[in-house]
């Protein structure tokens, strides 16, 4: 039986205490010539000293520690602030719009903020009494958008009907909205949002391959997948400069120059709703709750491309790229952007029909993600992610 950790690493056997413990002393012999940093060698005899004594039957009244006169007392070093950067920021797409980038901190690390359609709570709730009981009428607003980004992220898309009626409802109460509302209105509100999630989930998608969410299991989905990568500035005239020309080739309002005056280096934050694998191919999602003006024509291809540069969404989705294809790079052998990213779906939940309305979906080209990442000087080996919990 071992009796010390020593004991435990080296079984006991003395030629091995000897060979290991003077290697380490060579080694730091060696750096201490070499660089010059280390000012004190200690000798290991006593440790082993002490090793040997652990397989006896002898007392030992001082454990793990050692005396010599050579050692010096314990000191503070002096560190000098000046040599810290302290133009670093946490930046993420929605603090871009709002100007309000934080300081690096632990904390700010742990409340970054998720983009759930804050716009939208500028929408007036007044609308024509030809929209009462459809889903343009359910409420506006961040709380909305939350509490169907709860839903999404809960259920399985799997289930039945039934299952997934019973997790809308618990989140519509727990969200407040069907309170202070009589009890026609409470029904109409569940059968709507209901109604909003099974379109959703049955959707038939066939821009790259063909099926539909409720063909994706959990395993192959991750919900909420925080990114942080790190961010150098230096260039960032040529990222704006890509930006607003990719805006500019589909057609929608370039991205202001002055919004992206706020950005300093750091590290890029984020949150995507939803990756999901499907075909060996992965997917983003972002869910939108905006109502727009309230029509299905807002909903087609053109009318969600409006909103899209309205929004400067194109911007995010963007970032969402950059972020997902460079974790798959280190994650996936040989990864291949045309072959292995499927692309990038933003799901406008009120507008989904069987017409087709209500779905926009975009996949950046490899050579405008590549071009991107360059002008931010983003490094591979300083990319992290976190899943779930």
């Amino acid at each position: 039986m071992w009796t010390s950790p020593l004991d435990y690493i080296f079984a006991g056997d003395e030629k091995l205490y000897t060979e290991k413990f003077g290697n380490i002393t060579k080694l730091l012999e060696k750096i201490s010539k070499e660089k010059g940093k280390i000012d004190y060698i200690p000798d290991f005899g006593d440790f082993i000293e002490l090793v040997k004594k652990s397989q006896s039957d002898e007392k030992i009244d001082i454990k793990y520690s050692y005396n010599d006169e050579k050692t010096e007392p314990n000191s503070v070093r002096s560190f000098d602030s000046a040599l810290l950067e302290t133009n670093w920021s946490i930046t993420s797409f929605s603090s871009i719009l709002s100007h309000q980038n934080h300081p690096i901190s632990f904390k700010n690390l742990e409340n970054i903020e998720k983009d759930y359609d804050e716009l939208d709570s500028q929408i007036n709730e007044e609308l024509s009494e030809n929209h009462q009981n459809t889903i343009f009428n359910f409420p506006g607003g961040p709380n909305t958008g939350t509490c169907w980004h709860e839903i999404f992220e809960q259920i399985d898309f799997q289930n039945d009907i039934e299952i997934i009626s019973k997790v809308v409802k618990e989140k519509l109460l727990n969200y407040g909205l069907l309170k202070d509302v009589d009890e026609a209105e409470q029904n109409s509100r569940l059968q709507l949002a209901i109604s909003m999630v099974n379109n959703v989930i049955n959707h038939k998608f066939n821009e790259v391959d063909q099926f539909s969410l409720n063909l994706i299991p959990r395993k192959d989905r991750l919900n909420e997948m925080e990114f942080h990568f790190s961010l150098n500035i230096s260039n960032i005239h040529l990222f704006a400069k890509a930006i607003n020309e990719y805006a500019e080739s589909i057609g929608i309002t370039k991205f202001p120059i002055s919004e992206l005056k706020s950005i300093s280096s750091g590290f890029m934050c984020g949150f995507i709703d939803l990756v999901f694998r499907y075909n060996s191919r992965y997917y983003i999602v972002d869910w939108k709750s905006n109502k727009i003006n309230g029509t299905n024509s807002d909903f087609t291809p053109n009318g969600m491309l409006s909103e899209i540069g309205k929004n400067f969404y194109h911007a995010q989705y963007l970032i969402y790229c950059i972020a997902l294809t460079k974790f798959l790079k280190l994650h996936i052998k040989n990864f291949n952007y045309d072959k292995d990213f499927g692309g990038v779906y933003y799901i406008f939940l009120r507008g989904v029909n069987e017409n087709g309305n209500g779905v926009f979906y975009e996949k950046p080209s490899k050579e405008l993600i590549s071009q991107l990442e360059n002008s931010l000087n983003i490094n591979s080996k300083k990319f992290s992610q976190s899943q779930e919990k």
